[in-house]
């Protein structure tokens, strides 16, 4: 194919870093211009010293979408690593930068809804049980965390 004002792929929309959750759906987005209009694959790398392996490749749960984001369905503990887009036309290619996915296990799942539930603190909700969850994983908001007396509320 041949066209007078052909430009290279530049990506106008890349990945951002992400935390999920195991078994949730993932979404993360590409987009970029050029003409003739580029195609969008992705690539995936296992920690900092990896080989770039295409997505698409790692597992069949990967499906770049015609808009070129890309859908994981039923996240695994695997699943966590660096992304990136790649945008190819006739003319070149396009790199996005890196993002970073994180994916959790369920039982953080948990302690981060309780945390959240935590929030409505004077709602009627029994405050201790979720004070002592967060004491689990961020007792820096407790200067007294030996001392559950101190932090006994019910909300009303």
């Amino acid at each position: 194919m041949y066209c007078d004002d052909c430009t290279a792929p530049e990506i106008t929309e890349g990945p951002v870093d992400v935390t999920e959750f195991v078994d949730s759906r993932l979404m993360m987005a590409c987009a970029a211009r050029g003409d003739p209009r580029p195609t969008i694959q992705w690539q995936k790398r296992n920690g900092t010293g990896g080989r770039w392996i295409h997505a698409s490749r790692t597992s069949e749960r990967y499906r770049v979408q015609r808009s070129g984001n890309l859908v994981i369905r039923r996240l695994l503990a695997s699943d966590a690593g660096l992304f990136r887009c790649v945008a190819e036309n006739t003319v070149g290619a396009a790199y996005s930068a890196a993002a970073t996915l994180v994916v959790q296990g369920l039982l953080w799942r948990v302690v981060t809804l309780l945390i959240t539930d935590a929030d409505c603190v004077g709602r009627g909700l029994d405050f201790r049980v979720h004070l002592s969850v967060c004491l689990f994983v961020c007792p820096q908001h407790n200067s007294k965390a030996n001392d559950p007396s101190v932090h006994t509320w019910y909300g009303e």
